[in-house]
């Protein structure tokens, strides 16, 4: 990994471990609520457990460590975007950032 993708995961790291305890359960990452023994929920979906893949993105979004696109990631309407009434379908949102699935390994490797 690069020097800004080192420093990218450690940061994200650590604003990972700001909102949640993390835990490994069998070498995968589990999240706790912050200070207390029990799993992380979504609010809106107490269905399952929050994992990595769930608070990546969002944690990333939230401090700027890359944003979504949509479509084509060129910054430019592709033919797959999707507009409703004027504006982009925030369903069709995907993120991108070099290096996302390194960062992601490192973090849920890391003991």
């Amino acid at each position: 990994m690069s020097g800004d993708s080192e420093k990218t995961v450690e940061l994200l790291y650590a604003d990972l471990a700001a909102e949640h305890d993390l835990a490994y359960d069998d070498g995968k990452v589990v999240l706790r609520q912050k200070g207390k023994d029990l799993l992380a929920y979504d609010v809106k979906d107490k269905s399952k457990p929050l994992g990595l893949s769930d608070v990546v993105p969002t944690v990333g979004e939230k401090y700027g460590y890359f944003v979504k696109n949509a479509g084509s990631g060129d910054g430019n309407r592709g033919e797959h975007d999707t507009v409703k009434g004027g504006e982009r379908d925030t369903k069709e949102m995907k993120y991108k950032l070099p290096g996302l699935k390194k960062a992601m390994a490192a973090v849920g490797a890391e003991k």
